[in-house]
């Protein structure tokens, strides 16, 4: 099995690890380095034909003894190299000129001693150990042999190392682009407890693919429950096999009571691909949904109360800064790590001046500890502390009123739906009014957050997608249309959901515009073309990823994706270029049968 770990492309390579260079990343808040392997290898055009950014390479190291180890690389870059053709200056004669070029063409075909490849990667942190016919991976950083020989992982070696570990009933969700025949599986339970991101400009796919992944979600864990909150009106149409599956149970909740078909069918924003039999049939679909019940209109509060119902205690608000401080402490920014630190210290004396206890639920009092805070506000994220615990105050300080309806499906029933582990597995929640959309996500996420932690439960399973998050979880939020309750509301579900089977899914195309403390939650993300290089830098800075990967998303087509993971795939943090299935192709399957 040994054998099977490496290639040299049919004898075709001859390559070896050239040096390493220290690469220094300036980041938003901190400077990271790492090494990049550069390598040279003989000219060979069947070489260069087959070689893709992110394929692993293989080099010998130190560790080596009985047993074969080898320090691994992603590939990153590579070019062909001709000593006649870099010997060309703008002082070179045209003639000159033109007769070295020729034979430059000529020999990049027929080959030449006179050229080569060079290429680069970044260490993945593991070595391949190949102990006789077997081979395994290992997590971690070994310096290479100079001069050490390259070779590059097999089809069936990468699929070891980036599904190793997993479940055995792992789905599969991608293959990868440098490897078709490789299949990029999940662990499903994973990828939804610790949070997922999905960025991407428009036309990039992104509720394709989240489409793709709630389908896999579900089909791969009969327990879970999934809540969409719609803002453009795409999931219903996108989802339409599982809206109108026998298997499971399902529900459309919007704003109006449905009348007829066509009005229903007027909301749905349809995929570009559909044109005419399609599109026609998304009428039929309508007149399913309703004739099958799984429409309902949400009820209307008398009186709607902007608050946060919920219990939130002194140990809460501590939690809170101490993982500010855990997140800036990884970032190595001494700076912000020693002011939240003093902020947690004037809690605790506070909480000892006032006879209270860490468990003892928040009051008015917090206010006065706001106020007497004695800590330097010039940077911004001890700002979105200060909002933070000022949204707590307020919440706390305000009386809810008593809840009151208009006829409808109302949000509390919603919460005993997605507590109950029977009955409607997926909810899709399409308002066109966006402010009420984000006032309805708070008072959910808040209270299946408060329902959870009073009873210590974690079950059933709920995965929350928040499409165009942009409009829920803003960085600056206000008041006024209802965002500050929002994204307070998000940022404590994903921060605490996990502990309580609660996980979340954010997509957007302005990825600079979120909460950054939301950001800080996830665990995995697919990063699709993004044209505006803040939108790329901040994807950088907070999921410490190297700039020239990020820009390399530019190259991707709708339907391609960065992949990379703390937790749900069998490699941590390695960056992976992918393919997914395209969700259209489902959806227009399920329409033309329900027209046939």
């Amino acid at each position: 099995m040994g054998a099977d770990a490496l290639t040299d492309f049919d004898g075709a390579l001859e390559a070896r690890l050239e040096r390493l260079d220290n690469s220094v990343v300036e980041f938003e808040r901190y400077k990271s380095s790492h090494y990049i392997g550069v390598c040279t290898a003989t000219y060979n055009i069947q070489v260069m034909r087959r070689l893709l950014p992110g394929m692993i390479f293989a080099v010998p190291n130190f560790r080596s003894d009985a047993k074969q180890r080898y320090t691994l690389f992603e590939l990153v870059g590579f070019r062909p190299v001709h000593f006649g053709a870099a010997a060309i200056t703008a002082d070179t004669l045209p003639e000159i000129r033109k007769e070295v070029f020729e034979k430059v063409r000529y020999e990049w075909v027929k080959g030449s001693k006179a050229a080569y490849i060079q290429f680069t990667g970044n260490p993945i942190n593991y070595d391949l150990i190949v102990d006789g016919s077997e081979y395994s991976f290992e997590r971690g950083w070994s310096f290479p042999l100079l001069g050490g020989e390259v070779s590059f992982l097999t089809e069936s070696s990468i699929s070891h190392l980036i599904n190793n570990g997993l479940p055995t009933d792992s789905p599969t969700i991608a293959k990868l682009i440098s490897h078709e025949g490789v299949n990029v599986k999940v662990d499903a339970y994973a990828l939804t407890s610790y949070h997922v991101g999905v960025f991407a400009y428009t036309g990039g796919g992104k509720s394709n693919l989240v489409s793709h992944l709630i389908r896999t979600v579900m089909n791969s864990t009969p327990t879970t429950k999934v809540v969409v909150f719609d803002v453009a009106g795409e999931y219903s149409v996108n989802l339409a096999d599982i809206m109108l599956s026998e298997a499971y149970e399902s529900l459309l909740l919007i704003e109006e009571e449905v009348l007829s078909a066509d009005q229903l069918s007027s909301r749905f924003t349809l995929p570009k691909g559909f044109a005419g039999k399609v599109a026609t049939s998304v009428n039929t679909f309508a007149e399913a949904l309703i004739r099958r019940k799984r429409v309902s209109k949400v009820a209307e509060h008398k009186l709607y109360a902007r608050h946060l119902e919920t219990r939130v205690t002194y140990n809460d608000v501590a939690e809170m800064i101490s993982e500010k401080i855990d997140y800036y402490a990884d970032k190595k920014n001494a700076t912000l790590k020693v002011l939240l630190i003093g902020v947690l210290g004037q809690l605790s004396s506070f909480i000892k001046q006032r006879n209270l206890g860490w468990e003892n639920p928040v009051g008015a009092e917090l206010s006065e500890f706001i106020q007497g805070l004695n800590v330097d506000l010039s940077q911004k994220p001890m700002q979105n502390l200060m909002t933070d615990m000022r949204v707590i105050a307020d919440s706390v300080n305000r009386q809810p009123d008593k809840e009151a309806y208009w006829e409808g499906f109302s949000d509390s029933q919603l919460v005993n739906l997605l507590n109950d582990p029977a009955g409607v597995r997926l909810v899709v929640v399409s308002f066109t009014d966006v402010s009420r959309l984000r006032r309805f996500a708070a008072n959910v996420c808040t209270r299946v957050l408060q329902f959870r932690k009073s009873r210590f439960r974690k079950d059933p399973p709920v995965f929350f997608v928040f499409d165009e998050a942009q409009e829920l979880i803003p960085k600056e939020a206000r008041d006024d249309d209802g965002t500050r309750y929002s994204s307070y509301a998000i940022e404590q579900l994903l921060r605490q959901g996990r502990k309580y089977g609660l996980g979340g899914l954010i997509a957007t195309q302005r990825l600079a515009y979120l909460n950054t403390n939301v950001l800080q939650q996830i665990h995995t993300y697919f990063v699709g073309t993004l044209p505006r290089p803040y939108d790329r830098t901040t994807i950088s800075d907070q999921f410490a990823v190297d700039p020239t990967i990020v820009d390399k998303t530019l190259e991707l087509q709708s339907g391609e994706w960065l992949l990379s993971s703390y937790s749900a795939t069998g490699v941590r943090n390695m960056p992976m270029f992918i393919t997914t299935p395209n969700n259209e192709e489902t959806v227009i399957e399920t329409l033309k049968k329900l027209s046939a």
